[in-house]
């Protein structure tokens, strides 16, 4: 039984339409609490007035009050960030025409502060008129910021490690050397100069010059100068 009271201290009993009402009164204040407590912000879009409802938590979600926020569909999509609202757009339109059984993207919007946080956004058409033409849609928005920047930093890292194992090119195996001229003999048993083959399978650049031991046997008179001019 529910029962009313008054400012006299007496209560009356509700008949059934009342009780009703009241019960279903409380169910959903009880059900917007649950909702909001799980970081979840909800909307409710007419199509007849082109009017959404949002709860509170919708706009101050993006550092708003409620009423710096128009009550329409612009009021939505000129927060969404320019790269995101094509695509966005996209899958409304997917979706109101019924090619999609519920719309679901992951998009940037447009802080108070002038910031981007990434929101996921969840919707479903649940009233269309005769013709198919939705009449009313309802659907969440959560913010996921925190978890795409953790996904982006990961991508990036991705990319950046498969770049670098790209550039590296290392040389494995028994490869066969001329133990006279020191050419090297490919897979495809082609004899070539060291400097070709290395260069071909690494990043390594050459510069020529010859070694203490190669001048004095070469060019004993240039070995003879150089130790003079170096003692």
């Amino acid at each position: 039984m529910v029962r009313v009271g008054h400012e006299d201290g007496n209560t009356r009993r509700l008949n059934p339409d009342e009780k009703a009402s009241k019960e279903i009164q409380i169910n959903s204040i009880d059900l917007e609490i649950i909702i909001e407590n799980s970081g979840l912000a909800w909307w409710d879009q007419n199509f007849s007035t082109g009017k959404i409802t949002r709860s509170k938590n919708w706009s101050t979600m993006l550092g708003y009050e409620p009423q710096e926020i128009n009550a329409d569909i612009e009021g939505w999509s000129q927060l969404i960030h320019p790269d995101d609202r094509f695509w966005v757009e996209q899958a409304v339109r997917k979706h109101e025409s019924g090619q999609t059984p519920l719309f679901e993207v992951e998009h940037r919007m447009r802080t108070k502060d002038g910031k981007w946080k990434w929101i996921l956004n969840w919707g479903k058409v649940i009233e269309r008129d005769v013709n198919g033409k939705p009449v009313r849609a309802v659907g969440t928005h959560m913010d996921i910021t925190c978890r795409k920047e953790i996904e982006i930093e990961k991508a990036v890292l991705i990319h950046k490690l498969e770049n670098a194992l790209k550039e590296i090119k290392i040389l494995r195996g028994i490869i066969p050397i001329c133990s006279h001229c020191k050419r090297i003999r490919d897979d495809k048993g082609i004899w070539m100069l060291l400097e070709s083959y290395i260069q071909e399978r690494s990043e390594a650049e050459f510069s020529h010059g010859m070694c203490p031991e190669c001048i004095k046997e070469q060019y004993p008179d240039l070995y003879a100068k150089i130790r003079l001019d170096t003692t």
